[in-house]
């Protein structure tokens, strides 16, 4: 029937199909995965000397110098594994603070992750980052 709840799930179900379709066909945009939430690929950035001694959101003090970083929902304490999908550079980061508030940016990390991807420079990669267990 038309008008059937069924009908307007299924008719749902279609419309986030085609949405999920063509972010997947956009590139070179951060597309979030809406399929996995713990794992995402786009726009990674860091943190300028300016937030240096700012208290993060997860109420720790910024210094630049340890591997963490800025997402707008995982939780506080998630490890996250980043990947600069360009040179292949991996590294793990601790959720300290909320952002990036860049729009089509993922991840805001410190200094050193920064560093340790080789993104000081471009100050902008092409990533991707999925909730970690282990080491890098």
């Amino acid at each position: 029937m038309v008008g059937s709840p069924g009908h307007q799930v299924s008719r749902d179900l279609g419309r986030l199909a085609a949405v999920v379709l063509l972010l997947g066909a956009v590139q070179g945009c951060a597309v979030l995965d809406l399929l996995s939430p713990s794992r995402q690929r786009g726009l990674a950035s860091w943190y300028g000397p300016g937030f240096h001694g700012e208290a993060t959101a997860g109420g720790t003090v910024y210094t630049g110098g340890g591997m963490t970083a800025a997402h707008p929902r995982f939780p506080f304490g998630t490890r996250v594994r980043v990947t600069d999908r360009e040179n292949g550079r991996r590294v793990v980061v601790v959720i300290d603070d909320r952002g990036p508030f860049v729009h089509g940016r993922i991840i805001d990390l410190s200094e050193a992750a920064a560093e340790r991807l080789g993104m000081l420079d471009p100050g902008v990669v092409r990533g991707s980052g999925s909730r970690s267990t282990g080491g890098a």
